[in-house]
């Protein structure tokens, strides 16, 4: 399985982006902003699980 690291800051997804990988988060954490607040993946969690059934990421995605 292949990995990639980003640096703090980096946008995974913004939201409107196509919606075609799911993201397994292995270290770090990952901020998910929506309209009307944020919440914080980390290590298990999946990056757009949420958003399986979306042709669209509806969430917006940042490593922190």
């Amino acid at each position: 399985m292949a990995g990639n690291i980003l640096p703090k800051q980096s946008i995974v997804y913004t939201a409107g982006q196509p919606m075609t990988t799911l993201h397994l988060i292995t270290s770090g954490s990952v901020k998910v902003k929506y309209p009307g607040g944020e919440y914080i993946l980390g290590k298990g969690d999946v990056i757009g699980i949420c958003e399986i059934c979306s042709e669209v990421h509806f969430l917006s995605y940042e490593t922190v």
